[in-house]
């Protein structure tokens, strides 16, 4: 078995980007990145063969990959303290037509991860 992981998420202060994007989702997309989320933290990154989290086009921004109606993107990197066992969720993208909307989602995720690697205490919490 896998090592679980904890689950934190990028905090910049009021208000929660993150937690506002989950939130906002229609109910099946939502329910659907739950149960992706939780299997994450029991199971770890690998699921029966299966891996939770698809590569970007940066090299430490990993997604969580989310189909319905609405194609959904929960970027994340992986740590910053221990890359087996954290996983910080960065920023909340659709995807149409195989573009990013936002455009600069990736960028955006980028800029925050550097951010939690400067200080992870200031600029994440856990992830309930």
């Amino acid at each position: 078995m896998t090592d679980a992981i904890t689950v934190f998420r990028y905090f910049g202060g009021p208000p929660d980007d993150v937690q506002k994007f989950i939130n906002e989702l229609p109910s099946s997309e939502r329910a659907r990145l739950n149960v992706k989320i939780h299997a994450l933290r029991t199971n770890g990154v690998v699921l029966l063969g299966s891996n939770l989290l698809t590569d970007t086009n940066m090299p430490h921004i990993k997604e969580i990959v989310v189909n319905g109606r609405v194609a959904v993107r929960m970027l994340v990197c992986r740590g910053p303290f221990d890359g087996k066992t954290e996983l910080t969720l960065l920023f909340g993208a659709a995807e149409r037509d195989r573009k990013y909307v936002p455009k600069n989602a990736l960028k955006i995720a980028d800029d925050r991860r550097k951010l939690v690697a400067s200080d992870p205490t200031r600029w994440r919490i856990k992830h309930e």
